[in-house]
């Protein structure tokens, strides 16, 4: 017996061992999604009514302040005055997705080649659909690793005078980092996009002015690397993750008489 009574004894030991360890593994995993990150604002002293929201990695350049000393030659200077006197339009002009009066508008600054990108995007193109707290996505095609990259928002934008940036967005964020004509070409043919007229849009004067627009814009907001975001009057720029983005969102719903934009109306 006292053998057997020792036996009982460790195994209740080892299985009261086994059942701290599993409920510490359960909450090291759960508890950060119970806890509500904190979120710290910092005014944007060159955008009155804006604030930024310092988030997570960023793809692109690793300088914070590039480009605001010595603005992009490819943007002309008259685009850079029109979007810095029409910023409410720069940003929630072209939308996505239809939405109520009462959504959040969300401008979502992107390149088909930032790892980072292709984890918001999927999760962006869910909150579109979504009727309980909407969002109003615009999209601003903001290439930073080159010439794949300037193809793919060439392409997006192409797709965008048909109606298609946000389904051609989606179907480029799934093919590989480096997408080809032949790639391309398909994703016209699925959605069916007049290929001619894609092809004269690539790249068009018209498409042209359009990307030096959203890469004002983002000079503008000092936006150095994607992803970033404008949601509503709050800059994040960097990964964030879909729990805090939800948050922010219904921040700035609720403080929807903060909006910098409120008296703005589309032509």
């Amino acid at each position: 017996k006292p053998e057997g009574g020792v036996k009982k004894t460790g195994s209740s030991r080892l299985f009261l061992i086994i059942g701290v360890l599993a409920l510490a593994l359960f909450a090291a995993q759960n508890l950060p999604r119970l806890i509500p990150t904190k979120f710290e604002f910092e005014d944007i002293p060159t955008m009155p009514g804006y604030r930024m929201l310092v988030s997570g990695e960023v793809s692109g350049s690793i300088n914070p302040f590039v480009g605001l000393d010595d603005p992009d030659p490819q943007v002309p200077a008259r685009i850079r005055s029109w979007v810095a006197a029409n910023t409410c339009a720069a940003l929630t002009d072209t939308p996505v997705n239809e939405a109520p009066g009462d959504a959040v508008p969300i401008s979502y600054f992107t390149d088909v080649q930032c790892p980072y990108c292709r984890v918001l995007s999927g999760t962006l193109s869910v909150l579109v659909h979504r009727t309980e707290t909407p969002i109003q996505l615009t999209l601003r095609e903001f290439p930073v690793f080159g010439e794949w990259s300037e193809m793919a928002a060439a392409a997006s934008l192409a797709a965008g005078l048909q109606g298609a940036h946000l389904p051609f967005h989606e179907r480029l964020m799934s093919v590989p980092l480096r997408p080809s004509k032949a790639a391309i070409n398909s994703i016209v043919a699925d959605l069916g996009l007049d290929e001619t007229t894609f092809w004269n849009d690539f790249g068009s004067p018209r498409s042209r002015e359009e990307l030096a627009r959203h890469r004002a814009t983002g000079d503008l907001f000092g936006v150095y690397g994607t992803p970033a975001m404008v949601i509503r009057r709050t800059l994040v720029i960097g990964k964030i993750a879909a729990k805090d983005l939800d948050r922010l969102i219904e921040i700035e719903r609720d403080e929807v008489e903060r909006n910098p934009c409120k008296d703005y109306e589309p032509n």
